[in-house]
């Protein structure tokens, strides 16, 4: 169905609504608003702009024909807002003093219903105040901030555009603006507005707050430290600003750090619920599991209370019978009207998590599906270029290859590397090690990631003995930052096997850790797994299955051309089956002598940041082992990934 071009009757509001959702126009699409770029540019738009905001397309966010059908609701209720308008307004007055007039009055009009807590109702004698009064830069901005505030991000993009344009150097528009494009999935153009923002206004903590956050989304960690830091230091003495401390600090991996600096944040401002559930996750890094818990149970009681926080509270404990009343909670918030996307995926894993605790495996798979089909929105994975990378990987780095570049690194066996797919049982593996009082931990470096991607750039795309010996140096300097003293230091950054060619050439006697566990239970968890950051193929059980596979031939590569004495595998079915008989092969791979520490993980007090954060802090256990067969009649292609039976 589109809306007719030419005149016919206009639909009610509480006529049904277009896209099929059963429910009334004012109450389903005439109530979101969801349009696309083209219906929200600003004046003076021009094709070809080069203007990287101008490239929103909302409708690249939506499956399927949806954004179409939210851009025909969104255009009825436009019509629906501006013939109710015309209704209303006075006969348009004739003089730019008389136009000034009644857009005050209606501005005016405007402020005191949002000071009535009426936020909705402002927005149309907003429309009327900038009818009167279209070059009013202030008029533009408030109307996309209430827009915004309605959770009717799609719409605010015009006139936030507009009021930037009429004011390039609104730094609050630019914001707002960002604040409108991540509720949307569009974080490259949300990031575009804050730095913007912070151009016009340098000391903006906020924007700077706002950046790091989705820096770290997106896995770009060194910018996103550098955003935090700045935010830390405009908003010194505020609580946004410890909070943004705070962050560093995590990153640094100083855990008991940041929760001191958060305590103090709270003692000055013991209401604000961010500082409140980021404590929270700072106890839970450093294993204060109870503690973590009663500071969550606290947030939850403030105003304001984002999604997040039932999400950590859920993620953080197993629950039982006696939770089914918190369960219901979600449930409730869940419905309340004015939730983003984001938050929308958010309660839905929380959802998932919380019924599988519960054994409902069917509602569990109900809100894992859920969460999966908004965050498929939001990243995109490209098989083509995947296999291109593998292929060139696997023809570049041969046995002859290391056999010529033997002597281009450094010869330094300290670093030791734990890698493999996520939910592979790298964090039981990092745990047992780390427990042995000569093996220190680095959580999960994106060295090599960063390294690797600059050297494609590169005309060979191959790292020369120089650059070898160097990031070698840098990398240890790296290590040796978390531990002066240990003989061997673990980097848990799981997609370093697309980088070992590279990590083996500049350092020959690093050790490799690969974590394998049966291929289905991998894939499901990883399914069930809302990460901190956007990973393109996790959403979609095809994309999985592809991604898996290709997984599958980089291993089978390292496999044939690695000496034994670099490269060992661990199964996590045997991990946890036969831990002792797991942890001392793992030892004496390390050169080391053997120490039952390696056999109490859960005593293990280190911090660590991971998506398995409770189950860091129980004994061994193997009741995750076959969590697929719960799950098998909702597998669909998964399937494909079983392996052949003896």
């Amino acid at each position: 169905m589109t809306v007719p071009k030419t005149a016919a009757p206009m639909p009610d509001g509480d006529d049904p609504c277009i896209c099929g959702s059963g429910r009334s126009l004012r109450q389903c699409c005439g109530r979101a608003g969801g349009l696309v770029a083209k219906s929200v540019a600003a004046p003076g738009d021009v094709a070809g702009s080069k203007d990287p905001l101008a490239s929103l397309d909302i409708k690249s966010f939506l499956p399927g024909d949806i954004g179409r059908r939210l851009e025909e609701g969104a255009a009825i209720r436009r019509r629906l807002d501006m013939q109710a308008s015309l209704r209303l307004a006075p006969e348009a007055p004739k003089s730019t003093a008389e136009r000034r007039r009644a857009a005050a009055k209606f501005s005016k009009m405007a402020a005191a219903l949002r000071d009535a807590g009426q936020m909705a109702q402002s927005i149309q004698p907003l429309q009327q105040a900038i009818a009167a009064n279209p070059d009013d830069t202030n008029l533009h901005f408030d109307l996309g901030l209430t827009l915004v505030r309605c959770f009717r991000h799609a719409e605010a993009v015009a006139p936030l555009r507009r009021a930037i344009e009429l004011n390039p150097g609104f730094a609050k528009a630019y914001y707002t603006l960002a604040e409108a494009c991540e509720a949307l999935g569009a974080n490259a153009d949300a990031m575009a507005a804050l730095r913007r923002a912070i151009a016009c206004a340098p000391n903006f903590t906020d924007a700077h707050r706002m950046l790091g956050m989705l820096l770290h989304r997106s896995e770009r960690l060194e910018e996103a430290r550098e955003s935090f830091r700045r935010a830390a230091a405009t908003g010194r003495n505020t609580t946004i600003g410890s909070v943004c401390e705070s962050f560093v600090l995590t990153e640094e991996g100083k855990f008991a750090e940041a929760a001191e600096v958060l305590r103090q944040a709270l003692a000055r401002d013991p209401t604000n619920y961010l500082a409140s559930t980021t404590l929270g996750h700072a106890l839970a890094n450093l294993g204060d599991i109870d503690a973590a818990i009663a500071q969550f149970e606290r947030a939850l009681t403030l105003p304001d209370v984002p999604v997040n926080t039932w999400a950590a509270l859920v993620q953080i404990k197993k629950l039982t019978e006696e939770d089914r009343p918190r369960v219901a909670e979600i449930e409730a918030y869940l419905q309340r009207e004015k939730l983003i996307p984001t938050g929308q995926m958010t309660l839905h894993f929380t959802l998932g998590k919380a019924y599988d605790d519960l054994r409902d495996y069917a509602q569990a798979m109900r809100h894992y599906d859920a969460a999966n089909r908004i965050r498929h929105r939001f990243g995109r994975f490209d098989r083509d270029g995947l296999q291109r990378e593998v292929d060139a990987m696997i023809a570049q780095y041969t046995q002859r290859f290391f056999a010529e570049h033997g002597n281009d690194g450094i010869d330094d066996e300290t670093p030791l590397l734990v890698l493999g797919m996520p939910r592979s049982g790298t964090t039981l593996v990092e745990q047992v090690l780390s427990s042995h009082p000569r093996i220190a931990g680095a959580g999960e470096l994106t060295f090599w990631h960063g390294q690797g991607m600059a050297l494609r750039k590169t005309a060979s795309g191959v790292a020369d003995a120089a650059t070898a010996r160097r990031v070698a140096g840098e990398y240890l300097a790296r290590l040796r930052g978390f531990s002066a003293t240990a003989a061997r230091i673990i980097d848990k950054a799981l997609f370093n096997f697309h980088w070992m060619g590279l990590i083996l050439q500049a350092l020959p006697r690093a050790r490799i850790v690969h974590c394998r566990r049966h291929p289905i239970d991998t894939c499901l968890s990883i399914y069930f797994t809302p990460f901190e950051t956007i990973i393109g193929f996790v959403a979609d059980r095809d994309d999985l299955v592809f991604y898996y596979r290709q997984y599958l031939r980089i291993m089978e590569h390292w496999r044939a051309v690695l000496a034994p004495e670099r490269f060992i595998e661990v199964d996590y079915e045997a991990m946890v089956a036969e831990p002792e008989t797991a942890a001392r092969r793992l030892i004496e791979f390390c050169g080391l002598e053997w120490d039952p520490a390696c056999l109490r993980p859960e005593e293990n007090r280190r911090g660590v940041r991971t998506a398995s954060i409770w189950q860091v802090r129980q004994p061994i256990y193997r009741s995750s082992v076959a969590r697929w067969r719960r799950y098998e009649p909702w597998l669909g292609s998964l399937r494909e990934l079983m392996p052949p039976q003896p």
